[in-house]
C-alpha cells in the first residue's frame, strides 16, 4: 500500500524536503517521518494557556519535524549511538549562557500508532563546547567522542505510546566529570543508549522524537542486534534541554495524559441539528487506585475576559490503564459563537510530569460553514499521496431534512519546493457509498476543471473554489470534499491530531482505487485535513415601520417569512423560510434550493406589514454569504415601496388581514382590538398592546399597498 508524503515545515512556514515514504518499512534506518503528531499550540484569545512550562531550558528547539529513529534515546531501539551539534547561534538564542549542565533531556511527541511501549536502558551522555558552526566531526563513533566530556552515565526511563513525554538523565555516574557551557559557543552532544533486553524489531508504537531538520547535522547508529561504530548522516537533530540543576524525582512519573481532543472546528447552526460531541483521548499509565477527574470548560473567548459557558467533571475509572476515549456532549448553539474548550486532568499522587495533563481546542459556529480547521493551531506540513492522481478528502454530513447546495469549497495549499510551479490539481466531491455507508463512493459527484498551484513557494494559501456546476447534497446524507493531485504531490497544508479520528479523512492512490481511512491504515497518519464548505447563506436587513424607534434606532424583534422568488415570470417561490429580524433588523437564513446562476427577488412577509419585494435588479447567490439591506434607500424595495424612518427606510405597517393593502378593513380590525394585549396582528407597534398609537398608524397608512411584478 502506498503511503502519504509529508514535508516538514517551520512554524514560520519555511520548508525543507522530505524523503518519499515508499514501500519500505516505516522504521527503516535513516527514514525520518517529517510529521508533527502533537503540535505546538498558541494560547487561545482570552484564555490562559493550560499547558504548563516543561522542565529544563530548550537549547535546541524543534521546528515541527519529528523522527522515529534514534535521534534521541528510544524505547523501540536496542542500541543507539548519536552525535549532533547545537550551533553557537542556537545556544546563544536559547539564553542558557555560561552555566553548568547537570541534567540533559529530550522531548517526545507520542506514537504514530498509539501502542504503549516503555523501556529502561543504560545511557552515557558526552558534551563538548565548540566554535564550529557546522558539524565537523567524523562518521566514526570512536573518533567523534574523542575530546568530549562524559557528563552522565546511568539509566534512563523512556515512555512510549500516544502521549507527549520527556526524558531526562542527571549528570554524574562512573567516570563522569562536571561540564559547563561557554557563552557564545555551541555544544556537541553525543549519547550511547543500550537496552539489551529490549524489543528485537523496531516497535510500531515507538514514541516520536521532537526534532529540527534544519541548521545542523546529526550522525546516528542504530540496531536491534549489536552496538556498532559507523555513523550515518541525518538532518534530524532531537529537541534538547539542559538544566543547571539536577532534576529531582527521576525517573519522571507521568500518570495522567490528555493526548488529543477532537471536534469540528467550524460547524453550521442552521442546517439541522449538528452533534456537538467532544472526544477526549485520555491515557493513564498505571493500574493503581488513582482518583482522576478530567474537567471540561467551554469559554466564550470574546470579550477579552472569558466567560465560562459550560463546566463539567468526568470521573475516570481509577484502575483503568491505557488509552480511553471520553465523550462529552457540549451545548448546541443556534447562534454564532467563538469558543475555547479546555480539558484539564488533575495531578495524580506522585506524578511530576504535568505538562501533558491539559489541552484545548477551538470551535466556531456560523450559519453556513463546515470545517475541521482549528483556528488556534498552526499549519504544520504539506502532504500529498505518493502516486500521481492520488486523492485526499474529508467527510461531513448534511444534517438538514432538505438538500443542500455547496457555494464554495475551501482548502489550504502549502506550495513547496517539492511541487512544480503551476502544478495541476482538481477539487472533488463524493457522495456516500451506496454499499458501505460512512465511507465515500468511488465515483465522484463533482470534479472541477483543472486548477493550478501558486508560483511562489513556502507560503500557505487559503483557496475558495466555487463549483462551476450545482453541487447538491441530498438531505440527511454524508458527503466528502477534497483534492485530486496531478503529476506532483505535497500540495495540501494540514494540521494534526494523534490518534486521528475515524471515518473523517480518506486517501487513495488511484482515481478508481479503494479508499483508505487515515485512522486505520497501518502507517498511523496524523493528517487532519482542514477542508471545508460554505452553503448558501442569506443575511437580510429590514426595519418594520411600527416596530422601529427612530430615537434609539432599535427595533422590536419579530418573526418574518422570507420568500426567494424567481425573477422570471410567473415569479415562483423557489424557497420559503422563517426567521427573526433582530433589534438591529438583521436575520440570517440558510438556503438549500437556490443556485448561483439564476436571478431572484426577495420578498418579506410579516403579520401586519405590507408584503415587500426587493428591487428589479438581478440578485444572485454568487457569493457564499449573500446580504441584502432594504434599509439604505427606498429603491431597495420594488417600486420604492418603503416608509422613510428618519434616516433608514422600513416596511409599511398596517396590513392586518394580509390582503396586500392597508384600507378600512384593517383600520376596523385595529379599532375593534383596542385595549387587547398579546401577540396579535392588530398590535402595529410590537408592544403587545393595542391602543391609539396603533390606530394612528393604520389611519396614516390608508391606501398603501404591496408593489411587485
Amino acid at each position: 500500500m502506498k503511503k502519504l508524503l509529508a514535508i516538514a515545515m517551520f512554524f514560520a512556514l519555511t520548508v525543507s524536503l522530505s524523503a518519499q515514504m515508499n514501500e519500505e518499512p516505516v522504521f527503516d534506518t535513516g527514514s525520518d517521518l517529517q510529521i508533527q503528531n502533537v503540535p505546538k499550540e498558541r494560547p487561545a484569545q482570552g484564555i490562559i494557556n493550560p499547558i504548563q512550562v516543561q522542565t529544563g531550558t530548550v537549547v535546541l528547539p524543534n521546528n515541527a519535524s519529528t523522527s522515529q529513529n534514534g535521534r534521541a534515546p528510544q524505547a523501540g531501539r536496542r542500541f543507539i549511538r548519536c552525535v549532533y551539534i547545537i550551533t553557537p547561534t542556537e545556544m546563544t538564542t536559547s539564553g542558557y549562557g555560561a552555566q553548568a549542565v547537570n541534567a540533559i533531556g529530550w522531548s517526545y511527541l507520542g506514537s504514530l500508532v498509539p501502542i504503549p511501549q516503555s523501556a529502561t536502558g543504560t545511557l552515557k551522555v558526552y558534551l563538548q563546547n565548540t566554535t564550529n558552526t557546522t558539524y565537523s566531526k567524523t562518521t566514526s563513533w570512536t573518533t567523534s567522542i574523542t575530546g568530549m566530556t562524559l557528563v552522565a552515565n546511568g539509566t534512563i526511563n523512556l515512555s512510549g505510546g500516544a502521549a507527549v513525554s520527556e526524558a531526562f538523565i542527571n549528570a554524574g555516574g562512573t567516570g563522569t566529570s562536571a561540564f559547563s557551557t561557554v557563552a557564545g559557543q555551541g555544544v556537541y552532544v553525543a549519547f550511547e543508549y543500550q537496552d539489551s533486553s529490549g524489543c528485537i524489531t523496531p516497535f510500531v508504537g515507538d514514541a516520536t522524537v521532537s526534532c529540527t531538520n534544519t541548521g545542523g547535522s546529526a550522525y546516528t547508529y542504530q540496531s536491534q542486534t549489536v552496538m556498532g561504530t559507523a555513523l550515518t548522516s541525518s538532518a534530524f537533530r532531537a529537541e534538547t534541554k539542559f538544566s543547571p540543576t539536577a532534576i529531582s524525582g527521576l525517573p519522571l512519573t507521568d500518570v495522567s495524559q490528555i493526548v488529543e481532543m477532537q471536534l469540528l472546528g467550524i460547524y453550521p447552526t442552521q442546517t439541522g441539528p449538528v452533534p456537538n460531541k467532544l472526544l477526549i483521548n485520555y491515557n493513564k499509565t498505571r493500574a493503581s487506585a488513582d482518583n482522576i477527574t478530567v474537567n471540561v470548560k467551554v469559554y466564550n473567548r470574546y470579550p477579552s475576559a472569558p466567560i465560562v459557558k459550560f463546566d463539567q467533571d468526568i470521573n475516570f475509572y481509577k484502575y483503568n490503564t491505557g488509552d480511553t476515549t471520553l465523550s462529552v456532549d457540549l451545548p448546541v448553539s443556534s447562534i454564532g459563537k467563538n469558543d475555547s474548550i479546555v480539558a484539564v486532568a488533575n495531578t495524580a499522587s506522585g506524578e511530576n510530569v504535568t505538562d501533558n495533563n491539559s489541552r484545548y481546542v477551538s470551535q466556531i459556529t456560523t450559519a453556513n460553514e463546515y470545517s475541521y480547521l482549528d483556528v488556534d493551531q498552526f499549519f504544520i506540513n504539506a502532504v500529498g499521496v505518493s502516486t500521481a492522481n492520488g486523492e485526499m478528502i474529508a467527510g461531513y454530513k448534511n444534517n438538514s431534512a432538505s438538500p443542500m447546495n455547496l457555494s464554495y469549497i475551501n482548502y489550504y495549499l502549502l506550495f513547496t519546493a517539492a511541487a512544480a510551479a503551476n502544478s495541476a490539481y482538481n477539487v472533488v466531491v463524493y457522495p456516500d457509498s451506496s454499499t458501505l455507508p460512512g465511507a465515500p463512493s468511488r465515483v465522484p459527484m463533482y470534479v472541477s476543471p483543472t486548477l493550478l498551484t501558486p508560483a511562489t513557494i513556502n507560503t500557505v494559501y487559503g483557496v475558495s473554489h466555487k463549483p462551476v456546476t450545482t453541487v447538491s447534497i441530498p438531505a440527511n446524507s454524508n458527503f466528502y470534499i477534497g483534492l485530486r493531485q496531478g503529476t506532483t504531490n505535497a500540495i495540501t497544508a494540514y494540521q494534526t491530531e494523534s490518534p486521528i479520528r475515524k471515518g473523517s479523512f480518506f486517501f487513495r492512490t488511484a482515481v478508481t482505487g479503494a479508499w483508505n481511512d487515515e485512522a486505520v491504515v497501518i502507517y498511523g497518519n496524523v493528517f487532519r485535513l482542514p477542508y471545508g464548505v460554505l452553503t448558501p447563506n442569506f443575511t437580510l436587513k429590514a426595519y418594520l415601520q411600527g416596530f422601529y424607534d427612530e430615537n434609539t434606532a432599535i427595533m422590536v424583534a419579530d418573526t418574518v417569512t422570507l420568500q426567494v422568488r424567481s425573477q422570471t415570470s410567473p415569479y415562483a417561490v423557489v424557497e420559503e423560510v422563517k426567521g427573526v429580524l433582530g433589534s438591529d433588523g438583521k436575520c440570517s437564513f440558510t438556503l438549500t434550493n437556490v443556485n448561483e446562476t439564476d436571478c431572484y427577488y426577495f420578498a418579506i412577509l410579516h403579520r401586519n406589514h405590507i408584503q415587500t419585494w426587493s428591487h428589479s435588479d438581478c440578485e444572485k447567490f454568487d457569493v457564499g454569504n449573500k446580504t441584502y439591506d432594504f434599509t439604505t434607500a427606498a429603491n431597495k424595495a420594488y417600486g420604492d415601496n418603503q416608509k422613510y424612518l428618519g434616516g433608514p427606510y422600513g416596511l409599511i405597517d398596517g396590513d392586518v388581514n394580509q390582503d396586500e393593502i392597508v384600507d378600512a378593513s384593517d383600520l376596523a380590525l385595529v379599532e375593534n382590538a383596542v385595549d387587547q394585549s398579546g401577540y396579535i396582528p392588530e398590535d402595529l407597534t410590537g408592544d403587545d398592546y393595542v391602543d391609539a398609537s396603533d390606530v394612528g398608524i393604520a389611519e396614516n397608512n390608508q391606501g398603501a399597498e404591496s408593489v411587485h411584478p
